[in-house]
């Protein structure tokens, strides 16, 4: 990042311009040509979500969700992530659906919930979204339990490098689940999470001499 980049943004931010302030909101974050400061983060995001800018109001939700700059605090975390998620921000509703799968800190479980929002993100792409509603699909969470549904989900992911849904595609071709047994196919997919770090795929590859 080019220091002329910074003074711009911070014009354009201070101008009102909300693509400006979630860039200034990043500088702060993360320390990028200024000194880091997480409040100082918020409060950009916090300029651009109010304007109604998805990826502003995903950010500042994200804040809330992890403690970034503010104490954590789900139930504000899940309001803005709601707005983002409503204007078809993928990433919103994938976390939407991780906290609605998994629950806790005070919110309840809602597994059909969970998995409205991973299909909307999968359905756009997003490879986190594709793998965990293969996995819904594969264990019956939220939905009734389909292993051809499962398979395809994890492709997609897998397809977009996604080290899990790689692991878990070879699994499905190498014990049959939902497509005929394929130890060549297995193999092929389970390599490549392999190169992504995946020590259980370099277990189950030794194990059965792929």
């Amino acid at each position: 990042m080019e220091l002329g980049g910074f003074r711009e943004w911070k014009k354009a931010a201070e101008a009102g311009i909300p693509e400006g302030q979630i860039l200034l909101g990043e500088c702060y974050r993360y320390g990028r040509n200024v000194k880091k400061n997480e409040a100082e983060a918020l409060l950009w995001y916090r300029k651009a979500a109010l304007q109604g800018h998805a990826e502003g109001q995903f950010l500042l939700g994200w804040c809330y969700r992890l403690g970034i700059g503010v104490v954590v605090n789900i139930e504000v975390a899940i309001k803005w992530f709601y707005r983002a998620a409503k204007e078809g921000h993928n990433d919103a509703q994938f976390a939407l659906g991780n906290i609605f799968r998994y629950g806790g800190e005070g919110i309840e479980r809602n597994e059909l919930e969970a998995v409205k929002w991973f299909t909307l993100a999968a359905e756009q792409g997003n490879a986190d979204a594709q793998c965990q509603l293969g996995l819904c699909y594969d264990n019956g969470i939220g939905v009734p339990e389909d292993k051809t549904k499962a398979v395809e989900w994890y492709r997609k992911a897998a397809e977009q490098d996604h080290g899990d849904a790689q692991h878990l595609l070879g699994d499905c071709y190498f014990y049959g689940w939902g497509v005929p047994r394929d130890e060549a196919i297995a193999a092929e997919w389970l390599h490549k999470a392999e190169e992504q770090g995946l020590k259980s795929a370099s277990t189950l590859l030794r194990r059965a001499g792929l």
